[in-house]
């Protein structure tokens, strides 16, 4: 029994698992990675792959003057973040090969096969910040408690949490760089792609995936347009055999504002024009208090523009439904 006791007692945790190994810990203890010496190096490399280098590139046009595009190094107190991501910390072993290759001089080994000659490093200096991934950002939270009522720091809460606790390194979860709006976002994306033969809508899935909870803000409003009232009328009068195909004589259209916040479907006759379109939206948002009336009409998929209001929407291919979206026009359109 004593024995038993005593293999508790000297059981060594350090064997036991713990999920900040798990995560991108700080290097506190860091004096393998020397910034210094990787920022000189860096410097020294980016000379020899020929920075603010133009090379002559040839195309169909003709040939004309390029300046190599570096690739952006982001140095944090806790890992790297090369490319645009993802985060990639000190404990995993490809990272620490990435960073060994720089203070030695060397160009990365894992982008030789990608750049066989090189290519400049945009290199950022945040050694004194702290990256937190944001799908890190709540595990084992809270003070950690000791048994007889102590209260201090958790050994299960990763090195990054716990270092709020001394507060001498910056902490962030945002990536670098500017942001790309959400709608010039899914300006470029398709509105469909062919899969199997079978046209799928991607645009409005992937809109709503990226707006979450925002996607609750997002209203929809239905206009009460000439084409409503005659099928109102067909209906109310009861004669089903008068019933025109609403795949031949009417479109129902869903317009999606500049701001990507408001949708409107409008309900058009095959044989109204695109001025009349613009007729019914003017309403809607004038209505709503927009004041702004000047804007262009235009489909992703496949991208077109409607700027000719005499063309009627069964020429403009939008029968019997179609998806548009309005734009603020250009300076050069003004």
């Amino acid at each position: 029994g004593s024995h038993g006791n005593s293999g508790h007692d000297n059981c060594d945790d350090t064997k036991l698992w713990n999920p900040a190994t798990s995560y991108p810990e700080s290097c506190d203890d860091n004096d393998v990675i020397n910034y210094d010496l990787i920022i000189a190096n860096v410097k020294e490399l980016n000379k020899l792959t020929g920075e603010d280098t133009a090379y002559v590139s040839r195309d169909k046009q003709g040939a004309s003057l390029k300046v190599i595009e570096p690739v952006s190094l982001i140095l944090y107190r806790n890992g790297i973040m090369l490319y645009d991501g993802p985060f990639r910390p000190f404990t995993d072993h490809t990272t620490m090969q990435c960073v060994k290759d720089l203070q030695d001089g060397y160009f990365p080994s894992e982008m030789r096969s990608r750049y066989p000659d090189g290519v400049p490093l945009k290199l950022t200096d945040m050694r004194g910040t702290i990256f937190k991934p944001r799908e890190y950002s709540d595990i084992f939270p809270g003070t950690g408690h000791h048994l007889g009522g102590k209260k201090a720091p958790s050994r299960l809460m990763p090195s990054v949490q716990r270092a709020k606790n001394g507060g001498h390194y910056k902490e962030t979860s945002d990536r670098p760089g500017p942001r790309v709006p959400l709608n010039t976002f899914l300006s470029r994306l398709p509105q469909c792609v062919v899969r199997g033969g079978k046209i799928i809508d991607i645009s409005d899935d992937i809109h709503t995936a990226l707006q979450g909870d925002k996607a609750a803000d997002h209203s929809v409003v239905l206009a009460d347009t000439p084409a409503i009232q005659e099928i109102k009328n067909r209906l109310q009068s009861g004669d089903g055999t008068s019933r025109p195909s609403s795949s031949q004589q009417y479109c129902t259209l869903r317009v999606t504002s500049e701001t990507g916040d408001q949708t409107y479907v409008v309900k058009m006759r095959a044989s109204d024009t695109i001025y009349d379109l613009q007729t019914q939206l003017n309403k809607l948002r004038a209505a709503q208090g927009v004041c702004q009336q000047d804007y262009i009409i235009h489909s992703r998929f496949p991208h077109k523009t409607f700027t000719s209001g005499g063309d009627t929407l069964r020429e403009c291919g939008l029968c019997p439904s179609a998806n548009l979206f309005l734009s603020k026009p250009s300076t050069s359109q003004q």
